[in-house]
């Protein structure tokens, strides 16, 4: 996880409902505002136990850190740019006990374990008395970045976790505990001088993530990916070489060793490492800094934090194990968790269900005796109210609490209580419901007792839950009041599949027993129509017709949807956009007074302003009670309550109904959420040859292969000649969009990659090369008249991904994950069934057939796909378009691109070798790849080793000769610095950078062209811009040259090793 904690992981833990009793010592008595009101509740109190019954979930969420606000909404993907190499990297996991560890980075540098430290999974332990790791000197200083993942078992007085340095007050660079607290203190010595930065602190017996960096005089702190520390007079340590580099230890004798473990230490040299970096370091430990799973425990055994592994959860008094967990049978079990130090900043969420309201029974309680630094949850005196309470210290003055809403008995209730700085809150079921703003933060302590009763419970520090955390962790909870799912049902009348319930058309329906509702509502449906009979309703819910029905169908017999509430036979009614035959769509209908709306497929379609909510009908039973009983006496899906109506014709998925809710946008979004995929999907990577495919999602409408096109793990290959593919027919139209993922291998006039249409100029919906270019042509036609929109191109021989989309007037384009063209005075295409669909061929007599590989089709109905549904589409394929990897090339043996297959880069004049890459003399060695269309924004990827320099010695130049559309990467004049250049046609824009190429070491460089603005990266740092650049042309040069001038004297050698290219074509990326 990048930011997030695993959305999968709480929906686990909210899912595992355990049942037990839970016993408490009644620690809170009477008031506790003043000392002596203390002093009075707690008379006669020591010897009495509080039983409370209940069932409940139990987790905690304990974050500390000053202004932490981590959202904890789901696993978020890691960036497309991720942080830096480090300089040298000592990695102890998994080390071997006595042996040294070399820096993986560099090589050179070795971290030798001194005094015994041990080895095991988690990293290096050292034992706190006199074991250290001593790593080879080396030279550095100015910018720097460290990253540390270290575990303190106990605080030793101001010990390291590393110190470099030559001996005390001598250049010392540190990180350590203040003192014998857990401060975290982040030490810079010039000379014998010091600047240093305290901040936060370390959790003991924990896994704690920091980065600490300086750059000029500004030093920072990082706890768990979050700043917790700054200093803005501070400075960079001297440049020069210390004679001690210490891990555990201090260069002054007073200070005491590390008394923990070492997971591993890096460090960067001139780089100060962003909030952007932190984050994506952080990532791979961004999860609970305990767990305890009781699940399958063994009845009277301690069960391990599974995560620090040192903090062990024991039953006291014969709890009892099962798969489910651990069962407390409220008379005197309980469990003990191990103690540890923490406080601060802190979240606790729970999931717990009240039977009954003892006097302050706690869910749970932190603390060291009564009315000592305890930190609690319970309910208030014998009453419901929730009770979020947290003591600083002892006497008077020490307690601040949230008195607010309340459980509700027998009830599932989920609970969040926070504290930052002096705001501490409570939200219940995913709303704040209180708030006290003088407050306080418990103090950072190992407290002396850990009770709860729950059965299984993480632990994190270093996060204050927010809203929208608390909103992403009530969801699970916060669902339909109603939901029937057909999917996977018995067959009893209509038929059955893992799909859902199919009705026939003719006589089929599903009766629901009736039940009394009305007011406002919320309708969720999945289903499928197969054809549109008259009027014929997904559900009708009422007593007769008309008779206050509430009713989804569609109108007459066109696929218009429409929404009917009826108030005894007066209707209201909202009539909006279109289903789509043979295509799943989702429909959420609310209303809430006088406004109904509609929402297709995610996205919000209608609304209606002046209708009414559905009567709650309700009547006596009989005269001498309350007791009430519906009225609508119908509630029928499938089946319209007018016998002259048509009964529905198709699928249905699930029906679901809120009572008393208005689901709004958001709502919306989370339940299509599931569904929010393509409504077709041609899928012909791995299709076998002459076999139809099927649409994988609505399963009814197949892809039939014409006229001989082949199949293979990349797609369906079509010849260009006649090959094509055919699609069933289906109505569709309106807000439309397509994704496609494609190859040409050349560019036939004006061929199709789809044209989907009733012949020439007739409905049309389009996507093509224009003419015999390599442009996108986008077209859309109602009727005979059509709207195109052409922009950008296509590249030869290397797949491209492209969605294109319609909306009312707009029309968009989208290249690669980037818009690459917007027309504004477009139009939708008309809803019809339309009688030609096909793939590679085109409606016109004249047009060209598709040649190249088409590895899928994707439609949308309804949707206009934004730009972060197209990033996310785009996603699996961003990476480079070309990659030409040399390490294990072998000598005379061409090398292929890896990724679109079709391009080879010959090695040429025998250059060697190795698994470093291939080996340039500088002579006339050099290697040349196939030809391809391409041009426009390009980035180029590149990881070399110059050896020497001679004048303009290329890595790569892709062009047609002297001064022809020249695109080349090189270094400038007889310097070693990076020359970055682009040619359209004889003139040429370009710079050479202020950093230079390595010497004999290894330097990856990233250079890009878009619009104006050129760009060149030098291991992962931007070193120059050129903002009057160029693109290149889009066209076919005729030489692609590594390692030398491309004309036809071949000179300008270069003379040394690369290990690999990459190109993308469309992209600017940002350094890799």
């Amino acid at each position: 996880m990048a930011r997030h904690l695993s959305e999968n992981f709480f929906i686990r833990i909210i899912n595992f409902l355990i049942s037990f009793e839970i016993m408490f010592a009644g620690l809170f008595q009477g008031s506790r505002t003043t000392h002596a009101a203390r002093n009075e509740a707690a008379t006669g109190r020591s010897a009495r136990y509080i039983h409370v019954k209940r069932t409940l979930i139990l987790f905690f969420l304990c974050f500390r850190g000053a202004g932490a606000n981590m959202a904890l909404s789901g696993k978020q993907p890691r960036s497309l740019v991720e942080a830096p190499e480090p300089s040298h990297d000592w990695n102890f996991q998994d080390c071997a006990t006595g042996e040294t560890v070399a820096d993986s980075i560099a090589g050179q540098l070795v971290a030798t374990p001194e005094n015994g430290p041990a080895c095991g999974q988690g990293g290096i332990s050292l034992d706190g008395s006199d074991d250290f790791v001593e790593l080879d000197n080396w030279e550095w200083g100015g910018t720097t970045s460290f990253e540390v993942y270290a575990k303190y078992d106990s605080f030793n007085t101001g010990s390291r976790v590393f110190a470099f340095g030559s001996g005390s007050s001598s250049d010392n660079v540190f990180l350590k505990n203040d003192g014998t607290t857990s401060t975290i203190s982040w030490n810079i010595r010039q000379g014998s001088t010091k600047k240093d930065l305290d901040a936060s602190n370390f959790d003991s017996l924990t896994w704690t993530h920091i980065i600490a960096t300086v750059s000029g005089t500004k030093m920072k702190v990082y706890k768990n990916g979050v700043l917790v520390g700054t200093k803005t007079d501070g400075w960079e340590p001297r440049v020069l070489t210390r004679s001690q580099h210490w891990l555990g230890r201090s260069a002054w004798s007073s200070d005491g060793y590390f008394y923990g473990t070492i997971a591993y230490v890096k460090v960067w040299n001139g780089v100060e490492l962003q909030q952007s970096d932190v984050t994506d370091l952080y990532a791979p430990h961004n999860t609970a800094h305990h767990f305890w799973d009781f699940r399958g425990c063994i009845t009277s055994f301690a069960v391990t934090d599974s995560i620090a592994g040192d903090l062990v959860a024991t039953p006291k008094s014969g709890p009892t194990c099962s798969t489910d967990g651990l069962s407390l049978d409220g008379s005197n079990d309980y469990v003990d968790i191990s103690d540890w130090e923490w406080g601060g900043t802190m979240s606790f969420e729970v999931y717990v269900k009240y039977n009954s309201f003892n006097l302050r029974s706690r869910v749970f309680d932190f603390g060291s005796g009564e009315y000592i630094d305890n930190v609690a949850l319970y309910n208030d005196d014998t009453k419901s109210n929730i009770r979020w309470a947290v003591d600083k210290g002892s006497g008077s003055g020490t307690y601040r609490s949230v008195t607010t809403s309340n459980w509700d008995s027998l009830t599932w209730v989920h609970v969040i209580v926070t504290v930052s700085g002096t705001n501490m809150k409570v939200y219940k079921n995913g709303v704040e419901v209180g708030t006290n703003t003088a407050g306080h933060e418990p103090n950072v302590i190992t407290r002396t007792s850990h009770i709860i009763g729950a059965s299984n419970w993480g632990v994190w520090h270093g996060v204050e839950l927010q809203q929208t955390n608390v909103t992403n962790l009530y969801s699970p909870h916060n669902t339909a009041h109603h939901f029937w799912d057909f999917r996977g049902c018995t067959t009893g009348g209509p038929t059955c599949s893992v799909d859902g319930i199919r009705f026939d058309g003719s006589n089929d329906y599903a009766d629901i027993d009736d039940w009394t509702w009305g007011g406002t509502t919320s309708f969720e449906v999945y289903v499928k129509y197969d054809s549109f009979n008259k009027w014929s309703s997904v559900f009708d819910f009422g007593s007769g017709a008309p008779s206050d029905n509430v009713l989804l169908a569609n109108k007459g017999t066109t696929s218009t949807i429409q929404w009917n509430i009826y108030r005894g036979s007066s209707q209201k009614y909202l009539r909006r956009s279109n289903w789509v035959s043979s295509t799943w769509t989702h429909i959420v209908l609310t209303v809430k007074g006088r406004i109904l709306k509609m929402y297709k497929n995610g996205a919000f379609v209608g609304s209606y302003t002046n209708g009414f909510e559905p009567e709650a009908l309700i009547q006596s039973q009989n005269d001498d009670d309350d007791a009430k009983a519906p009225v609508r006496s119908q509630h029928w899906l499938g089946r319209s309550a007018l016998s002259s109506d048509g009964y529905f014709d198709g699928t249905i998925a699930y029906v679901k109904v809120w009572h008393g809710v208005e689901l709004q946008q958001s709502d919306v979004t989370h339940l299509y959420a599931p569904h929010n995929s393509a409504h077709h999907f041609w899928d012909f990577r791995g299709c076998t040859t002459g076999s139809p495919v099927t649409d994988s999602v609505a399963g009814d409408l197949d892809a039939r292969p014409t006229s001989g096109p082949t199949c293979s793990a990349d797609g369906i290959s079509l010849d260009g000649s006649n090959d094509h593919v055919n699609l069933d027919d289906w109505e569709w139209g309106g807000t439309t969009s397509f994704e496609v993922y494609v190859k040409y291998d050349s560019f036939d006039s004006w061929s199709r990659i789809f044209d989907f249409g009733n012949g020439e100029y007739n409905e049309n919906v389009l996507l093509a090369n224009f003419g015999a270019l390599s442009t996108i042509s986008w077209e859309v036609f109602r009727g005979s008249p059509g709207k195109n929109l052409r922009t950008s191109n296509l590249d030869s021989s290397t797949w491209t991904h492209v969605v294109v989309t319609v909306s009312g007037n707009t029309m968009k384009i989208f290249k690669n994950g980037v818009l690459v063209g917007t027309k504004t005075d477009g139009h939708e295409p008309n809803v019809d069934k339309r009688t030609n669909h096909w793939l590679g061929r085109s409606n016109w007599w004249n047009g060209g057939y598709f040649d190249g590989t088409i590895a899928y089709v994707k439609v949308w109905h309804g949707v206009e796909l934004q730009q972060t549904n197209v990033t996310n589409l785009y996603s699996p394929y961003n990476s480079a378009h070309h990659f030409w990897d040399f390490r294990h090339c072998i000598p005379g043996s061409a090398v292929a691109d890896s990724i679109a297959g079709d391009l080879n880069a010959m090695l040429k004049n025998n250059p060697s070798c190795s698994d470093k890459g291939v080996s340039l003399d500088g002579s006339n060695a050099y290697v040349d790849i196939d030809d391809w269309t391409w041009g426009g924004p390009t980035s180029f990827e590149v990881y070399v080793m110059f050896d020497g320099f001679s004048h303009t010695s290329r890595v790569l130049d892709f062009g047609s000769g002297t001064r022809s559309d020249n695109v080349y990467l090189a270094n400038s004049g007889a310097s070693p610095a990076i020359n970055w250049r682009v040619n359209r046609g004889s003139s040429g824009k370009g710079f050479a950078a202020e950093s230079n190429f390595a010497t004999s070491a290894w330097t990856h460089v990233v250079v890009t062209t878009k619009g104006n603005m050129m760009k060149a990266y030098k291991d992962g740092v931007l070193v120059g811009t050129e903002t009057d650049g160029l693109e290149p042309n889009v066209l076919k040069r005729t030489n692609h040259i590594i390692g030398a001038v491309e004309n036809e004297n071949m000179d300008r050698f270069m003379e040394g090793t690369i290990a690999y290219v990459k190109v993308w074509h469309g992209v600017e990326v940002s350094s890799y």
